[in-house]
């Protein structure tokens, strides 16, 4: 079948993979008794798994627990912290560094900025197996790599959350309707400025694709639409006041001229906003 246009499975550069989701990747020994990793924050979401020693995290404001490998160790974006081990120890590691992951886990980390999880050795075999096929998309790079990048990094998201108290996600949950709620408020307070989804999420503090997903995950419903529909739900409630004109009512709500409303209100109602003036207001 040809559409006018080749679409084939063109390579990507690393650096484009890079920018998409993973920052970071490596394996082998560590000796971080000898030579310490001092603190500083990544960025990004730190995945690192101890197969064999004692290496921790390390923090000046922070004590973390000596954990007996395997243990997989999360820290957020924002945690500056190094890695230390015991004098003299030798340690095994497989680290990840993401620049974006699911809110959730996010939440999850807490105020303390990181979470650890003893592995059973069926979960140390899928992180080897994530690991492995990680690596081999940043080798050979190719345009579905997106995708399984995305599988992966569920992956590994869901084994870190895999042990937590149900009490503990419930939290998340309630954090996603916080952040939706503060959305929705702040935006229906700028109806006339017509914000876009960037500064909806700017002003909440998370990014536009962790936006979405709050959305989604709290109204089953993309920010987008939640505004057309408050837009829409405000336009019929101004049209009630006769003494309104249809131009007042589009400038309040941020259109930049009254054809466009006339346009957008006729599209989500099926009719104009004449028509819903004549009915009393109603759609």
């Amino acid at each position: 079948m040809h559409f006018g246009m080749t679409v084939s499975l063109q390579k990507l550069t690393i650096t484009n993979i890079e920018k998409y989701m993973l920052k970071y990747i490596n394996a082998g020994e560590r000796f971080y008794a000898d030579k310490p990793v001092f603190a500083y924050a990544r960025g990004a979401v730190e995945f690192q798994v101890v197969l064999k020693g004692k290496a921790r995290p390390s923090r000046e404001d922070t004590h973390f627990p000596e954990v007996e490998a395997p243990v997989l160790w999360v820290n957020g974006p924002e945690s500056e912290h190094g890695w230390t081990d015991l004098p003299g120890e030798r340690s095994e590691v497989i680290v990840f560094q993401f620049h974006e992951v699911n809110q959730v886990v996010l939440r999850a980390l807490g105020p303390k900025g990181f979470i650890y999880k003893k592995l059973l050795p069926e979960e140390v075999r899928e992180i080897q197996k994530i690991h492995a096929d990680l690596k081999r998309m940043m080798d050979a790079p190719i345009s579905l790599d997106p995708l399984r990048m995305d599988r992966a990094k569920a992956d590994l998201c869901l084994l870190a959350l895999r042990d937590l108290p149900r009490d503990q996600l419930r939290e998340v949950h309630e954090y996603a309707e916080t952040k939706v709620d503060q959305a929705i408020s702040w935006y229906r307070e700028r109806l006339t400025q017509s914000p876009s989804v960037r500064q909806l999420a700017a002003a909440v503090h998370v990014s536009p694709v962790h936006l979405r997903r709050l959305f989604q995950h709290t109204l089953g419903r993309s920010p987008h639409a939640v505004m057309n529909e408050i837009r829409m739900e405000n336009a019929l409630r101004w049209l009630r006041d006769e003494h309104m004109q249809v131009s007042e009512v589009s400038a309040r709500l941020g259109y930049s001229e009254p054809s466009a409303f006339t346009r957008a209100f006729r599209t989500w109602y099926r009719h104009p906003p004449g028509h819903a003036r004549q009915n009393g207001g109603r759609s």
